[in-house]
């Protein structure tokens, strides 16, 4: 299936954008949460929170890094991995603000407002990361990368033939068409 030029050109703007990362609405809002949570546990308790305080400012930053991570990656599959790893890292830090909450070192009106946020960084994690891999399962898209990583450029400027390296991809209908991105 031929895609027109115009689906062509919207569709490598969108990736072009997917890999500039801080073109991208869900890294700014997570990359702001991060700041958000570095400052809000500056009033934590010292004693006895040390390794908690750690451990929160850990997953809020875990976020917008692996949103980073996932835009340098070469291919949509791996873009979409890491958007699930953002994922589960925004769920363990929204069970961190309750837990903080409820040990009474998180006021609650800052539980509201960062929990608000860590919910809506996930939605449009979420929502990213199904529109690639709706994109992924567009049979002329799968083409477009294949064609991509067999002709990637060595670090000397030759063509590599990557062609060959692993297996080849399932065709629809054949067992691992569905399988999750992280596989």
């Amino acid at each position: 299936m031929q895609c027109s030029g115009a689906d062509e050109r919207a569709s490598r703007a969108y990736r072009a954008t997917v890999r500039d990362y801080r073109r991208l609405d869900v890294w700014q809002k997570a990359h702001t949460l991060a700041l958000n949570v570095r400052r809000a546990v500056r009033d934590f308790t010292r004693k006895g929170y040390v390794s908690f305080k750690s451990q929160i400012v850990e997953a809020a930053e875990s976020v917008p890094l692996n949103i980073v991570e996932g835009c340098g990656t070469a291919s949509q599959k791996e873009v979409g991995r890491f958007l699930d790893m953002a994922i589960k890292s925004s769920c363990e830090l929204e069970y961190q603000f309750q837990l903080a909450r409820d040990y009474g070192i998180l006021p609650q009106f800052l539980y509201e407002l960062l929990t608000g946020d860590c919910i809506e960084v996930r939605r449009m994690l979420c929502g990213l990361r199904r529109k690639i891999l709706d994109d992924l399962r567009r049979p002329d898209r799968r083409a477009s990368d294949d064609k991509v990583r067999r002709n990637r450029s060595t670090a000397d400027g030759s063509k590599a033939d990557c062609s060959r390296l692993g297996s080849p991809r399932p065709t629809r209908g054949q067992p691992g068409e569905g399988d999750s991105i992280s596989s």
